[in-house]
């Protein structure tokens, strides 16, 4: 088990809402996903006394760049006990159907992003939001099928996104083809959530990995 960060103060914590985010996730699951492309046995430090090993959050995403480019991004936002969700989610990520699977010569160019999420609050007026501060959760029901869509905090705020762009991208997104008009998003099920995000380069994880953990990468 690997839960010590737990127990870390940062600006970017809210423990208490599960909203939490600290390099040692980002760690984790760059460990994970080296050992499982190299056929390794993830090996992780021991549990710090007094630091529970398990705690949900109620929503948790991994995404992965490379030079600046999306390589995967997978997450829920169903509660999610941490420990398990990292580990399953740094695989699946890199397995994200919209990209070719992540191969292990990527690794040195590779950056792992760990974003938790607090639960989802249903708004009613599509605006009724901020930039850099939510990100969007999407759904619309059409003829027995589903359209829905999401995007991060960050990725609202780092593309510079006004709220009308953000709406339409999502629907774009979901692959509805229809403007989306203020009526129409009077139809719609629009949820907001708050997240923590925390980055690290492959560099940073080895470095991390030997002078904190004490170990030394196969």
């Amino acid at each position: 088990q690997f839960l010590y960060f737990i127990g870390l103060k940062r600006d970017n914590m809210d423990v208490f809402r599960g909203i939490f985010a600290d390099k040692l996730m980002c760690a984790y699951a760059l460990h994970t996903l080296e050992a499982h492309l190299k056929g390794w046995k993830p090996k992780f430090p021991k549990v710090i006394d007094g630091v529970p090993e398990e705690m949900d959050t109620p929503g948790l995403f991994v995404r992965y760049m490379n030079e600046g480019q999306m390589r995967g991004c997978i997450g829920t936002f169903e509660p999610v006990d941490l420990h398990r969700g990292l580990k399953e989610l740094s695989i699946d990520a890199a397995r994200d159907p919209r990209y070719s699977p992540i191969e292990s010569h990527e690794l040195p160019s590779l950056e792992c992003q760990v974003a938790t999420i607090s639960e989802l609050t249903l708004i009613k007026d599509w605006e009724d939001w901020e930039v850099g501060l939510h990100g969007i959760r999407i759904h619309y029901r059409h003829s027995d099928e589903d359209f829905s869509a999401y995007f991060l905090p960050e990725e609202i705020l780092g593309n510079g996104w006004t709220k009308r762009q953000t709406i339409q991208k999502l629907f774009k997104k979901a692959g509805w083809e229809g403007p989306p008009t203020t009526d129409f998003l009077k139809q719609c099920s629009i949820h907001t959530y708050e997240s923590a995000e925390e980055e690290m380069t492959y560099d940073e994880y080895c470095t991390f990995y030997r002078d904190l953990w004490g170990f030394t990468l196969a």
